[in-house]
């Protein structure tokens, strides 16, 4: 049983959990922080007339691996009845991720349909996507916006409902100006990247108040939940790479069973078809020594009468 941060035993997770962008706290911030939930609605949407937002199921849409919460997102819907969902993701995007991406956007226009909402009356929904892992091949910036269209031809749909934006952190740097000062919003990414505040900006209200929520964090026993949600995540990794070298060692077994009998088969059309070249060899030399001798007697012959 731990009691506090001190007594937290693995170094490598405590390092992992304290940090600003991890996900758990990331999940923790926004549900304490209206100030930093209405400053992402108003970028998402471009709308700065919001003035509430809500916690509308901070509980939704967390996949589960033997009984395990594995993913920590969150959905919000502003004072205009638009729904958005924002995660941090900080392992590297796979193909099974941008499946998830995708249904979770879709969802949120079920949270409509299921009020009695038709398509022609459905709000916008958004989604934020702060990623701190390896870049997306050929997605080369640190702000993309997906829309959906025809790329062949270059167009988009004019009527775009769904929105999502993805911010790579680690191409910040890359993209952004760090010399100079940032909104609020690179700079709350700044701090979710680098664990700090910007240097070069004058700190803005929602760097601030995330700045004493991790404090709070810090002190209380979100980072104990925070720790054992990541050791458990360290565990089920380690049973599934095991199983995944088990069923690679299992499968390189079968592969090379199969292979015994593909070449046990081969040998065996190989020595059959020597051997059946043999036999037909053996029946021309027979058919040639046949031929001679039919040829021997009768020139013998012949030679015995004329004699």
């Amino acid at each position: 049983m731990f009691y506090s941060y001190s007594d937290l035993p693995d170094d490598l997770i405590k390092a992992k959990v304290t940090h600003y962008c991890y996900d758990y706290f990331f999940h923790y911030l926004l549900i304490q922080s209206d100030k930093i939930r209405l400053a992402l609605c108003q970028y998402m949407s471009e709308d700065y007339t919001i003035k509430e937002t809500y916690i509308e199921n901070s509980e939704s849409y967390k996949p589960y691996y033997y009984g395990k919460k594995l993913i920590m997102d969150i959905v919000v819907k502003d004072d205009q009845d638009r729904y958005y969902n924002f995660e941090m993701q900080n392992y590297d995007i796979l193909a099974d991720d941008e499946l998830r991406f995708s249904r979770y956007i879709d969802r949120l226009f079920d949270r409509q349909e299921k009020k009695g909402i038709g398509y022609d009356e459905m709000k916008d929904v958004y989604q934020l996507i702060l990623y701190t892992g390896k870049p997306i091949k050929k997605f080369n910036h640190y702000q993309h916006i997906i829309t959906r269209g025809d790329f062949n031809y270059k167009v988009v749909l004019e009527n775009q409902k769904a929105h999502t934006t993805l911010l790579q952190l680690r191409k910040m740097k890359e993209d952004l100006n760090m010399e100079i000062g940032l909104n609020k919003i690179n700079q709350l990414v700044y701090l979710f990247m680098n664990n700090k505040p910007h240097e070069n900006s004058e700190m803005c209200e929602e760097v601030e108040e995330a700045v004493q929520i991790h404090n709070k964090y810090m002190r209380n026993d979100e980072i104990i939940k925070g720790y054992e949600l990541e050791r458990e995540r360290m565990v089920i990794k380690t049973k599934t790479n095991i199983a995944r070298k088990e069923g690679r060692e299992e499968g390189l077994k079968e592969g090379q069973d199969k292979g015994k009998k593909k070449n046990v088969i081969i040998m065996f059309y190989n020595w059959l078809s020597l051997y059946m070249v043999f036999r037909i060899i053996h029946g021309l030399i027979i058919a040639v020594m046949n031929s001679y001798q039919k040829h021997f007697n009768w020139l013998s012959k012949d030679i015995h009468m004329n004699s």
